[in-house]
């Protein structure tokens, strides 16, 4: 036994070479070690005071890991015996009080790591005993044994299973004995494990109240950590409460905010802690931004004033102006800290409190002798206008004019910053920003594309040139595109050759980007300057094969499919050859593209491929088999996981590409997401093929299916999940024409699906998973839905119906909270948006199987789905709960019919009393349920219908029925006038309504009635009905109207089958010279003219 302890010793020291060949044999060796023997010797090896304290430590981290990582296993293979052994030798290690800190929070992670493993799924911790030993340590003589228990219970807050509430008053105490200890570490570590306890608690109010009065001494060791700049653990973990428990700090917010304030401004502090103290603020702003404006009022502008100073902190870099790199975003420079957090606070304050401090200093800034001072007075501009719109916008005039000078500023920077503000502000206030200044920013821009002198500056107004465009009318840019391009044109020359004799391409990638922005705004109207720069980016294409020209050709490939995409298959097909060609001249083997995963062109490839698939559709398909093997090898990248402890996590805080998710318990798990995006934009790409090109498609359905198959479950993601979830009915289509394989490709991802939908977090990603389970409803067979299935999927929606109604709720207790705001309002307002959007999605899926399945489906909606729509109409709802609760009982009478009518006395009332409603929408809904009622109900909704034309009538003739607002639910009111009297003519007196239903034509904005409407109209007269034609002809004159007018407003498409019946119309009546000249002359010349073109 004793050699294999030594092996086993030799092994694990092995693991600290600097040689990875033997290391790696180590980590093979040691892995094949049975877990069970690989405790107690590690075990062994931790207690050994003999060997080197860094083999110890490390032979404490395996312990840890494999606890963590194959706990059930290993347990399980030691007997009870074996068991009660590692807990005795466990605990014996935590008592030792002459170890050194860094060995103690080894050893303190590993009891941990067994305790939480130890606590079972109800809760139940089966060490009982390791609770009292907890409270001996902690009320031990020893210093080190104190911290000892802090830092278990720190990693392990949960450690009370299911007694916690039984323990709090305990908790409670050993906190505040710690907190307010004579000893420093004893009070950090107290402050620690406080911070722990309560973010593991975040939603459980009544501990957070109980809790909160230990605040103050958490402040004050937090602030003496600060002074001491030896651990941040304190500053961070403020960070942590105010964003997941603010009510635990609310009582003393104030003192709180103060503090972090006072972090902030101490200049000779390290930038780090004064960011963390900044961060805290900010959060706090955002978390509960109605406490601080009221407990903080003095506090926010010396805030701002803080973060406008910091954002000054810029050094002088000589060779800014000539680099040829872009500007170096480094996201921990002062300057950068302050305007993000900027950003922020205005958006979580609001404009009212935030923009007048910002503008008052800003406009001093902008004097300012110093280029640092200006600058930060532009960039300030930048920052605060997303969360101070509906305040500044008023004040634009007073604001783009001063920025236009600083074009002209005598330092680039500044003039740097102008260009970024006039282009942030382009995204913020569109698009009355581009019609308002659009002959002010547009010149000042192009002027700057001729500045020579300034790389990064010329790049930057390439830069803001791109959000003005984007955001831009296409009128209005119409009017500059021969200037702008021309301008582009000279540059691109220019930079060409500058590319050839010094290789400098900064400019050249940014204008390649504004080109593309352009083409995409103008469309087809970018078809005359087509040839003037798809030859340049054919040639950079061909030619930019060096590795640090990669990212040039990769925007250039983007935008000569953005440009293809503008002009349309017409143009693009003649280059469409040669640009598939030269993107596939990458190493072809085995008619797949092999690329280097981390190429920056690959990205660009894929869009573009997607790109040139909707241009080409079925033409594409010669290319697929090319393009596919990268979009799939991306699509089903893997992440890159670490399940990480509190130390490990301060290692990769901050790491570019890494994300850290905490699962409590001082737990983390770390995402390196720098293929993710790639991974997201690949799965993108795959909905585009699948939907564009269809059954060429279907030989590589299997493949997508089985990488999307996990991916409903990729919560790493939203995108890849709602792509996941978005390709499903587009396979669905691929294998149109094979029932049965649609069936099997349905049965083999439905529960999958089901799953993803019932659990998914994102609002808007279970809307796309609804989406395409509704979508399926309609594609597939209607067997491949049995009785199983169809009571998941309406399962499904009485959750999200319920679901709705539970955050309805939740908002109507928020607006009672004490610091209930109007900011709170928007917020609200925005989840509400959110929320009623997901419903419309789940009502999709009750649409689809009425649609399907007809009367059939009303058994699985009863009782609940329709309790719940019932719910909706309440007149207490938000207009659009109850427009779609009108649209639920709108689909049961269309497909259902007269079985409708049991169901009378619940939509009835509402669906007439709703025509009258102040919202439009809700009119609009209602409007159309009465028409629904005639064409489809029957005759048991006469008595309805005669109800509804009385209320149809008084809503389209209210005086304001054509405003804007209002016509789209006067024309379906006037639909739906039309329907009861053909269907359900009982209702009304036929010889009254004809005739008023004929005043309120034409309709020309719900298309969705246009046929109705007119096809009515047509079969009236066609038929020579007398009310419609009128006593001796007495309706021609209106008649004729009707018809002009029509076509005029082109109310109806010029290959609908209404045209030529109207067309037919007027020449009968043409055929009465005399009649026809009378009613001809009733007409405004306009209308005359269009008879004119007409006959």
């Amino acid at each position: 036994m004793g050699s294999e302890e030594e092996q086993f010793g030799r092994i694990v020291s092995t693991f600290l070479s600097t040689d990875n060949d033997v290391r790696t044999q180590a980590e093979a060796n040691y892995e094949g070690i049975p877990a069970d023997k690989k405790i107690f010797f590690l075990l062994t090896l931790v207690r050994n005071v003999e060997i080197p304290e860094d083999l110890r430590q490390l032979c404490a981290v395996l312990l840890r890991r494999l606890l963590t990582q194959h706990f059930d296993f290993a347990w399980n293979l030691l007997s009870p015996d074996h068991q009660k052994q590692v807990k005795d030798e466990v605990t014996a290690l935590v008592s030792r009080e002459n170890e050194k800190l860094p060995m103690r929070k080894k050893l303190c992670d590993v009891a941990a790591e067994l305790i939480r493993n130890l606590i079972d799924d109800n809760g139940n911790n089966t060490w009982g005993e390791f609770l009292q030993y907890l409270f001996q340590l902690v009320n031990s003589p020893a210093v080190t044994l104190k911290e000892n228990a802090l830092l278990i219970f720190a990693a392990v807050p949960g450690i009370f299973g299911n007694q916690q509430p039984n323990y709090l008053d305990y908790i409670k105490q050993m906190l505040g004995q710690a907190l307010a200890s004579d000893i420093y570490s004893v009070r950090f570590y107290g402050g620690k494990a406080l911070g722990y306890f309560i973010t593991d608690n975040e939603k459980e109010e009544a501990v957070l109240k109980h809790f909160s009065d230990l605040v103050p001494g958490y402040l004050k060791v937090m602030q003496e950590s600060v002074t001491l700049q030896q651990e941040d653990d304190l500053l961070k973990m403020a960070i942590e409460l105010i964003s997941l428990a603010p009510k635990f700090v609310r009582p003393y917010l104030g003192d709180f905010l103060n503090l972090c304030l006072q972090i902030g401004k101490e200049s000779q502090l390290d930038d780090e802690w004064r960011h963390l103290a900044v961060e805290c603020c900010v959060t706090a702003a955002e978390t509960v931004p109605g406490a601080v404006k009221k407990v903080g009022a003095l506090m926010i502008p010396l805030l701002v004033q803080l973060l406008l100073e910091m954002m000054t902190d810029l050094e002088e870099e000589d060779d800014w102006a000539e680099s040829d790199e872009p500007c170096d975003d480094d996201s921990d420079t002062n300057s950068a800290v302050a305007e993000s957090s900027l950003d922020r606070l205005a958006c979580g304050l609001g404009g009212k409190v935030v923009l007048p401090i910002v503008m008052s200093q800003v406009q001093t800034m902008l004097m300012h002798q110093n280029w640092q001072t200006r600058y930060a007075g532009l960039m300030a501009v930048s920052a605060v206008g997303e969360g101070c719109l509906k305040q500044m916008e008023p004040l634009l005039p007073q604001i783009v004019d001063p920025i236009l000078g600083f074009l002209r500023d005598n330092h680039p920077r500044v003039r740097y910053a102008a260009c970024n503000a006039l282009g942030q502000m382009a995204t913020d206030f569109s698009p009355n920003y581009e019609k308002k200044f659009h002959s002010k920013i547009l010149p000042g821009l192009i002027f700057l594309l001729d500045d020579y002198s300034c790389a990064r500056v010329q790049g930057h107004a390439g830069a803001a040139l791109v959000n003005f465009c984007e955001e831009c009318p296409k009128e209005i840019l119409k009017n500059y595109s021969d200037v702008l391009l021309s301008k582009l044109e000279s540059c691109f020359q220019e930079k060409l050759k500058e590319l050839a004799q010094s290789n400098k391409k900064l400019v050249l990638e940014q204008l390649v980007t504004t080109v593309a922005s352009i083409a995409n705004t103008l469309e087809t109207d970018f078809a005359p300057y087509y040839e003037r720069f798809m030859p340049c980016m054919k040639f950079i294409m061909q030619n930019a094969n060096s590795q640090e020209l990669r990212l040039l050709r990769g925007k250039t490939i983007e935008c000569a499919s953005l440009i293809g995409l503008a002009v349309g298959p017409d143009q693009f097909t003649k280059d469409a050859a040669d640009i598939m060609d030269l993107l596939l001249l990458t190493q072809v083997d085995n008619g797949g593209i092999h690329i280097a995963d981390d190429d920056p062109q690959l990205s660009y490839m894929i869009t573009a491929w997607a790109r040139i698939c909707q241009i080409l559709g079925d033409r594409f398909a010669p290319y697929l088999p090319m393009v596919m093997a990268p979009v799939l090898r991306t699509a089903a990248v893997k992440p890159e996981l670490a399940m990480l402890d509190a130390d490990e996590t301060k290692d990769i805080e901050g790491a570019e590409d890494w994300e850290l998710i905490s699962l409590g318990d001082s737990q983390s798990v770390g995402l390196h997401t720098a293929r993710l995006e790639d991974k997201s934009m690949a799965c993108q790409m795959l909905v585009c093929y699948a939907r564009v090109m269809k059954t060429h498609f279907r030989p590589y359905v299997d493949e997508v299916v089985k990488i999307i198959h996990p991916l409903f479950k990729f919560y790493f993601h939203d995108s890849v999940r709602s792509s996941a979830a978005e390709i499903v009915p587009h396979l669905l289509r691929c294998l149109e024409g094979d029932p049965n394989a649609q069936v099997m490709l349905w049965n083999h991802i439905k529960y999958e699906l089901f799953i993803a939908t019932e659990a998914e977090p994102e609002a808007e990603v279970k809307s796309d998973q609804l989406y395409a389970l509704s979508s399926a409803i309609e594609i597939l067979p209607r067997e491949a839905f049995d009785v199983e299935t169809i009571q998941k999927m309406t399962t499904l929606v009485e959750k999200a119906f319920t679901d709705h109604f539970e955050r309805s709720a939740e908002r109507a207790e928020t607006r009672k909270d004490e610091d209930f705001d109007e900011v709170v309002e928007q917020q609200l307002w925005d989840e509400t948006e959110e929320d009623n959007y997901l419903l419309t999605k789940a009502a999709d899926i009750t649409h689809s199987f009425l649609k399907v399945h007809g009367e059939a489906y009303l058994s699985y909606m009863e009782p609940a789905i329709l309790g719940l729509v019932s719910k909706l109409l309440s007149p207490d709802r938000h207009w659009q709960e109850r427009q779609w609760g009108l649209c639920v009982w709108d689909d049961i009478i269309e497909f259902t019919g007269p079985v409708s009518i049991k169901y009378h006395q619940f939509f009835v009332p509402h669906m007439l009393e709703y025509v009258t409603d102040s919202s439009a929408e809700v009119r609009q809904a209602a409007a159309y349920g009465c028409g629904l009622m005639a064409e489809f109900g029957g005759n048991a909704f006469t008595e309805a219908c005669t109800q509804a034309m009385i209320l149809l009538v008084r809503m389209i003739n209210a005086p304001d029925s054509r405003e804007e607002e209002n016509i789209c639910a006067t024309e379906n009111a006037i639909s739906a006038a039309g329907k009861i009297i053909k269907y359900c003519p009982n209702a009304v007196n036929i010889n009254e309504a004809i005739p008023a239903w004929l005043s309120w034509l034409p309709i020309w904005e719900d298309k969705d009635e246009m046929e109705h409407v007119f096809g009515f109209f047509c079969e009236l007269l066609e038929s020579d009905s007398s009310a419609a034609i009128g006593n001796q002809g007495s309706n021609l004159p209106l008649i004729v109207r009707i018809i002009a007018d029509t076509f005029h407003r082109k109310a109806i498409p010029d290959d609908s089958t209404l045209r030529p019946r109207m067309n037919q119309l007027l020449h009968k009546i043409q055929g009465n010279v005399e009649l026809f000249q009378y009613c001809f002359n009733q007409l405004s010349p306009e209308l005359q003219q269009v008879l004119h073109q007409t006959l």
